[in-house]
C-alpha cells in the first residue's frame, strides 16, 4: 500500500478515465513501467478534477519481487512531479483499504481584496464583504448525523444520503491585509462534492448572500421543501435548497484513518536510504 500527495489541478480526479489525465492512470502507468504489473488499483477517497491530496492511499499487488526501497524510489522517479509516494508498506492480500474508520478533508479560503499567488492553486480566494463571526456561528450545525440531500451534487447516484460528521474546525489568521481560512471536516463517509457545497453553505452566509437561518433549512431540506410546497418533493432533487459549491482546489484530502493502521504498527525499517 502507499501513502501519496497530490496537486490535482492537472488532472480530472482520481477515477481512471479515458482520454482525460487522471491520478490513478498516472499511478498505474508507473508501476507498469517499473514492475510490468497493472492490475487494479483501490483507494478509499475518488477525489474530483482538481482536488489535492495530502494523505491519499492507493492498494495493488505485485508479482515482482523488487524491495521496498526500490519501490519507492523507482514510483518517484517514474511519476510526474504533481504526484508522489511518501511512504509504502506491506499489507495482507485480503487488506481493505476502502473499509477505513473515516477521512479527514481540509478546504482553504483566502479572504483579501487581492489575490494571493501563492494560494492562487491552493485556495478559494473570496474577495469582497465576510463576516466571519457568523461562518463560525454557523458551522457547529454540521455535527453529527444529518439527512445531507441538499448537500450532494445533483448527479449523485449515492442511494443513502444521512451522514455523520464527527469533527467541524474552523481556524483563521491574519496575513498582511488578508485572512487565512482552515476549514477542518472529517467523518465516515461523503456525499459526491458535500464537503464542497457544506463549505460554499458557510461562505454564502458569511457574505450575507444568504439569510442566518439558511443552514438549518438546508440540513432539513426535505422538511421545509414540503412546508413551502417545493417542486423538489416531487423530483426528489433538493440541490437547490444549500449554497454554492466551492471550488475543488481548495479542497485537501488530508488523512485516511485506519484501525490498525499499518503504518504505525509496522515494524520499524529503514528501507528508504
Amino acid at each position: 500500500m502507499a501513502k501519496l500527495r497530490y496537486r490535482g489541478g492537472a488532472y480530472r480526479g482520481w477515477q481512471a478515465q479515458p482520454g482525460a489525465p487522471n491520478i490513478q492512470g498516472a499511478v498505474m502507468a508507473a508501476l507498469k513501467n517499473l514492475t510490468g504489473d497493472q492490475g487494479p488499483l483501490a483507494a478509499p477517497s475518488r477525489t474530483d478534477a482538481g482536488v489535492h491530496a495530502k494523505g491519499q492511499l492507493a492498494c495493488f499487488d505485485l508479482t515482482s519481487s523488487i524491495s521496498l526501497n526500490q519501490l519507492f524510489k523507482g514510483l518517484n522517479n517514474e511519476l510526474p512531479s504533481d504526484i508522489a509516494v511518501v511512504d509504502l508498506v506491506e499489507v495482507p492480500p485480503d487488506f481493505q483499504v476502502r473499509q477505513n474508520e473515516g477521512k479527514r478533508y481540509i478546504y482553504r479560503i483566502w479572504t483579501a481584496i487581492y489575490s494571493d499567488p501563492f494560494f492562487e492553486n491552493t485556495h478559494w480566494w473570496v474577495p469582497g464583504q465576510f463576516d466571519l463571526d457568523k461562518m463560525l456561528h454557523a458551522a457547529p450545525q454540521y455535527l453529527g448525523s444529518h439527512d445531507f440531500c441538499a448537500f450532494r451534487d445533483r448527479c449523485c447516484q449515492g442511494i443513502d444520503t444521512n451522514k455523520s460528521v464527527t469533527r467541524f474546525d474552523i481556524t483563521s489568521r491574519q496575513i498582511e491585509a488578508g485572512r487565512e481560512i482552515e476549514v477542518t471536516i472529517e467523518g465516515k463517509a461523503f456525499l459526491h462534492k458535500q464537503i464542497r457545497i457544506m463549505v460554499g453553505t458557510l461562505v454564502d452566509i458569511a457574505r450575507n448572500r444568504r439569510p442566518a437561518n439558511f443552514l438549518d433549512q438546508a440540513l432539513n431540506a426535505k422538511a421545509y421543501a414540503a412546508q413551502i410546497g417545493s417542486e423538489s418533493v416531487r423530483t426528489g432533487n433538493y440541490r437547490g435548497h444549500a449554497g454554492q459549491t466551492a471550488p475543488a482546489h481548495g479542497l485537501t484530502l488530508d488523512q485516511v484513518f485506519l484501525t490498525p493502521d499499518p503504518f504505525e504498527t509496522r515494524e520499524l525499517e529503514d528501507w528508504r536510504g
